[in-house]
C-alpha cells in the first residue's frame, strides 16, 4: 500500500480525502438549498442476520487463494523416471 499523505496538494489522514471529494461534489450539487437538520426516526431499525439469497455466490468472494508453490525449474538431466 502506498501512503497517501499528500494527494494533489490535499493533506490526507484517515477519511479526510474521501470527505473532501464528497464536499467538492455536494457543494455545487446542493447549490443554495437551505440547511436542514435530520429528523430523528420514531422507531429504531430492526437488525436481522444476513441470509444468503437464491443468487448468492457459493463461495466467499473476499477469500484469496494461497500463492502457488515456488517454481523449482526444469528437472535435472539425471533425474529418475527418464531412463529406459
Amino acid at each position: 500500500m502506498i501512503p497517501s499523505t499528500n494527494v494533489h496538494g490535499i493533506s490526507v489522514a484517515g477519511g479526510t480525502f474521501p470527505a473532501e471529494i464528497w464536499r467538492r461534489f455536494m457543494q455545487p450539487a446542493l447549490g443554495s438549498s437551505p440547511v436542514a437538520d435530520w429528523t430523528e426516526p420514531k422507531q429504531l431499525p430492526t437488525w436481522k442476520p444476513l441470509q444468503r439469497g437464491k443468487y448468492a455466490l457459493s463461495y466467499v468472494p473476499s477469500y484469496l487463494l494461497p500463492p502457488p508453490p515456488p517454481d523449482t525449474g526444469p528437472p535435472s538431466a539425471g533425474a529418475p523416471g527418464g531412463a529406459h
